[in-house]
């Protein structure tokens, strides 16, 4: 009878079992530092690929050359937690804001293997 009751109280409203896990983390950000982020990303993938005469950067890299501009992030914990914060803008600047394209996603490696460039009509 324990186990059931550890079973009914595991299970949702439609009767599918949660995860023991509690809910998602959810991360929020102002939309001023949305947007700081986001056109640095855009200003640097830009005057990258001009200078180099190349079409798309690995993510890896736009990822760690925002993270070394910001001088504030002095502990390991900081730095983690700005490097999924930009792993995620660069998610949605994709995914849902149409800025950035995923030019080639390798067989083998995550997200910062993919080759991402600016979208030719998108204008500051």
């Amino acid at each position: 009878q324990q186990q059931q009751q550890q079973q009914q109280q595991q299970q949702g409203a439609g009767g599918a079992e949660q995860p023991a896990a509690g809910p998602k983390k959810v991360t929020s950000i102002s939309y001023d530092k949305y947007s700081k982020v986001s056109k640095s990303i855009v200003l640097y993938i830009r005057s990258q690929e001009s200078q180099n005469e190349t079409a798309g950067m690995r993510q890896g890299d736009v990822v760690e050359w925002y993270l070394n501009q910001q001088e504030e992030l002095d502990t390991i914990e900081a730095l983690a937690d700005e490097r999924k914060l930009v792993r995620r803008i660069i998610h949605r600047l994709i995914t849902h804001d149409n800025t950035l394209l995923v030019v080639d996603t390798p067989e083998v490696g995550g997200s910062d293997e993919r080759t991402i460039t600016v979208r030719e009509e998108y204008v500051l």
